[in-house]
């Protein structure tokens, strides 16, 4: 919340005119803070959903194996966000 107000900030005080380079920083910042607060809010509705589930239905491994294949698929979502911010040409084989 701070980093957006220092950025609505800067952009006032530059007569409504944006640092390229400034906001290059604050967009890859963003999305690393989005994707962390979303990470930490899956896991913890993750945690809350298993405590309802009954253990003798669900395997404690495939419970693992699913929350590391949801984990990885939002952090590859998240850096692929932010090699996009970066410049990097993701159609690209």
């Amino acid at each position: 919340m701070i980093l957006l107000n220092i950025q609505i900030t800067f952009y006032i005080y530059n007569n409504y005119k944006s640092f390229t380079r400034l906001e290059f920083f604050f967009d890859i910042f963003h999305t690393l803070f989005v994707t962390i607060l979303v990470y930490k809010i899956l896991n913890t509705v993750i945690g809350i959903k298993l405590q309802t589930i009954d253990p003798s239905k669900v395997k404690n491994e495939v419970v693992n194996i699913s929350i590391k294949i949801v984990n990885f698929v939002l952090m590859l979502i998240g850096s692929l966000i932010i090699l996009y911010f970066l410049g990097v040409d993701l159609t690209a084989v």
